[in-house]
């Protein structure tokens, strides 16, 4: 009885361990719920990886490549500096039965520039100007201005949603239940899981069919439960950044680590206008203070265990325009902190709310490196809840912030330093004539010689008055089943329609 106790045993952790496998499902694990399924009505990243696996975009933006192909639109063209024309194919259906059209388009991207303006996951596309339906195949964008970036934005953010949909039940509705065009059909949420299953009638294009039939999104927000149910079989991909530094070791037997140098950038934000109601960061000797302050040469090596590289540029030096030699570098050293501190009239000192929502280790080393400075912090922790702290930063509630920012997956200066630096926008904490002035023209042309001097400029200048504090470029780490053939890519779009079992 015992022996046959201990067979059974075996055989259920054998069942549990190759499940995903044996029902041809690919589970994977994300560390924070989604208040929202909608990519546009949220900056949250997961959202936008839920968005590529249900839905398409015109182009397609190869990720070993960075090569623009086709996709919903078969071929596309400038008509002018401002007018882009799109063939779109005709063979092509929304998970819903829709046909997929011209009509489709326009009522997504007039919804993403009128009522849904407004929303986080919009502002990439608020470049656009207008969209018309040429004829029963051909589309047209208008531009406000000269974009260099359009094509990328639209092949990275642009997801197409049906007309009929947005028409009748509205965005809303899409956040609950994302209808889409692409290689997964959403079935259900229930509980801490999300179901999709492999779209049959999929055109393919660019991104090719799922290799696995169905695809079970978990939300399991420990990192030890993560990595236990990688170890036993409950799940197949805990995703690119959900598995720290420190936790490698631990993804080993029927898994293993793979890693991914991304776009995203780790930083603290002030408030250098008082919105807040917190003065400190008003004077730039304070916010220099802080730059001084923070070791991030130790925070790389030894917090994030080399998976990291320390930046100096407000924006990832990979991006077009993040010239490195612009940017005025803040060596760590506390005396010459402590120094500004008291020149600006706290000789011991102050109190602040340090905000934060993910890497808290990494949150709790920077207390510790300002509190050497005295500068002594409460951290406010929103573990996994990056869209609640957001909404709280977009109002000006937030004096002192730790974060981090992917840039949308686009490859150019302008998607992280618009957003941050520009007068009014949602996420910044600074109005500068010149800077705002700067930005504006490297949107406004296409010379990519005068874009670099454009964004060389607005670095010397956030970088010399410490507007943010940038700490270091991501290198991410996910956990894989060894039954499986999958890697997370650089630009953070986890594309679990390519996974395939071993």
């Amino acid at each position: 009885m015992r022996r046959a106790a201990l067979a059974l045993t075996a055989l259920l952790a054998l069942s549990a361990a190759f499940a995903g496998k044996g029902d041809d499902t690919l589970n994977v694990a994300f560390e924070r719920t989604m208040l929202t399924l909608d990519t546009y009505a949220t900056a949250e990243r997961l959202a936008l990886i839920v968005a590529h696996n249900v839905a398409d975009t015109l182009i397609y933006r190869d990720p070993e490549t960075g090569e623009f192909l086709p996709h919903l639109a078969t071929a596309w063209r400038a008509v002018d500096d401002r007018t882009f024309e799109f063939d779109l194919r005709t063979d092509v259906r929304f998970h819903n039965g829709d046909a997929f059209g011209p009509e489709d388009v326009v009522a997504t991207f007039e919804w993403v520039i009128g009522d849904g303006a407004g929303l986080a996951g919009t502002g990439t596309l608020q470049w656009i100007e207008s969209v018309e339906a040429v004829d029963e195949d051909t589309v047209r964008i208008k531009a406000k201005a000269l974009t260099p970036t359009a094509y990328e934005s639209l092949a990275l953010v642009g997801v197409i949603y049906p007309a009929s949909v947005l028409r009748e039940q509205g965005p809303e509705y899409l956040g609950r239940n994302p209808i889409g065009t692409g290689p997964y059909r959403f079935v259900r949420a229930e509980g801490n899981k999300i179901y999709f299953e492999r779209f049959e009638e999929y055109f393919g294009g660019a991104k090719g069919q799922a290799a696995i039939r169905n695809l079970v999104i978990h939300t399991l927000p420990e990192e030890s439960s993560r990595i236990a149910s990688l170890m036993t079989g409950e799940i197949d991909i805990a995703r690119s950044g959900s598995i720290s530094p420190d936790q490698a070791a631990a993804v080993r037997g029927r898994a293993r680590v793979e890693a991914a140098d991304i776009l995203r950038v780790w930083f603290i934000q002030m408030d250098t206008l008082g919105r807040s109601g917190v003065d400190h960061f008003t004077d730039p000797r304070v916010r220099q203070a802080v730059a001084h302050a923070i070791n991030k040469d130790e925070i790389v090596d030894v917090l994030l265990s080399g998976y990291g590289r320390r930046i100096d540029t407000p924006c990832n030096p990979v991006q077009f325009g993040c010239d490195e030699a612009a940017a005025v570098v803040y060596d760590y050293d506390p005396e010459r902190a402590r120094q500004l501190l008291a020149e600006a009239g706290y000789p011991d000192g102050f109190t602040v709310d340090l905000y934060g929502y993910r890497d808290e280790q990494v949150a709790q080393a920077i207390q510790g490196y300002l509190e050497e400075v005295g500068i002594r912090t409460n951290l406010q922790w929103y573990g996994g809840q990056y869209d609640v702290v957001s909404q709280r930063l977009a109002a000006g509630e937030i004096a002192f912030y730790f974060g981090a920012w992917g840039s949308s997956s686009i490859y150019d200066a302008s998607a992280v330093m618009d957003i941050h630096f520009k007068s009014g926008e949602e996420f910044s904490l600074v109005s500068s004539p010149t800077i705002d002035a700067a930005l504006t023209a490297a949107m406004e042309t296409v010379d990519l010689g005068a874009r670099r001097e454009l964004y060389a400029q607005a670095i010397g200048e956030v970088t010399e008055d410490a507007l943010m504090v940038p700490l270091f470029a991501g290198r991410v780490i996910a956990g894989v089943s060894n039954e499986l053939d999958w890697a997370p890519s650089a630009d953070e779009i986890e594309r679990y329609y390519l996974a395939r079992w071993r």
